[in-house]
């Protein structure tokens, strides 16, 4: 299944960073029993280097987020009703610190990959969705170019790859 989805990103990624970027999945042990213990982890390497991976600290950076936001005080029906509705707040704010879990990491690929134009993802608050549209070789210069113009309204892990797209183009 990986190898596949691999293929596709790869197939869509700019001709300019196919010998750049690199997408890599993998599964770690962590004991002999195998029960519950593996730890899917979806790497992006750019020039051999890490540049973003799923890192479980997503979780607690959603926590945090939800801790500040809802109010432990309210009636119990009172109190989990506002937590589901904060929770698309708190995805987000954990996408902004550049944390992702596995699960919407791979559910974002096949978003991308199947169910949004390049535009959508592009002009969609998820910044994964955008990292991967950066990358996108439908993305033409002067989109990239209106990127980078505006790369200071972004996260700090995010302008890498818009510099990185608009150095590869000649922007």
């Amino acid at each position: 299944m990986w190898s596949k989805t691999k293929k596709a990103l790869m197939d869509r990624m700019s001709e300019n960073l196919k010998k750049r970027v690199r997408y890599n999945f993998e599964v770690y042990t962590t004991n002999k029993c195998r029960w519950w213990s593996e730890t899917p982890v979806f790497y992006i390497y750019v020039d051999d280097e890490l540049w973003f991976a799923t890192n479980p600290q997503y979780y607690r950076r959603q926590a945090e987020y939800l801790d500040k936001n809802v109010d432990s005080g309210l009636p119990y029906h009172e109190y989990w009703e506002t937590r589901t509705r904060t929770w698309p707040d708190a995805d987000r704010y954990a996408f902004e610190c550049g944390l992702a879990d596995v699960c919407s990491m791979m559910w974002h690929i096949h978003e991308y990959l199947n169910v949004y134009n390049v535009k959508e993802c592009l002009d969609s608050g998820n910044y994964i969705l955008k990292m991967l549209a950066v990358l996108d070789r439908r993305i033409g210069k002067r989109t990239i170019k209106q990127l980078a113009d505006n790369i200071m309204n972004e996260p700090e892990w995010f302008r890498k790859f818009i510099i990185l797209r608009a150095e590869s183009e000649g922007n």
